[in-house]
């Protein structure tokens, strides 16, 4: 990962034929200013990821530190709640908060 000017946001970008788990870029924000340890992850990723209405809310875990994020660079959020995650009207995004 990059970090960007300021580092408040780091960036990943694999362009690769096979990236791993099929993920192509990855931006996390800090935003502890808004509430301590919080982070906004974006993710992008090539390839088919099936989710319909009835596998919502997702489960998310960002290891930055790979494989196992031993030195304390990972973070994990459940989306539990009703209408914590939505999928879009055509199927190829969901958005969790």
């Amino acid at each position: 990962m990059e970090a960007e000017p300021g580092g408040t946001t780091f960036k990943y970008r694999n362009r690769s034929a096979a990236p791993p788990g099929g993920i192509t870029s990855l931006r996390v924000r800090n935003h502890s200013n808004v509430t301590p340890g919080r982070v906004r992850v974006d993710a992008k990723g090539k390839g088919t990821y099936p989710v319909t209405q009835a596998d919502l809310p997702l489960d998310a875990m960002v290891v930055v530190d790979p494989p196992y994020g031993l030195g304390g660079q990972c973070g994990e959020a459940r989306f539990g709640s009703t209408g914590a995650c939505v999928l879009n009207a055509s199927g190829t995004r969901v958005t969790c908060e």
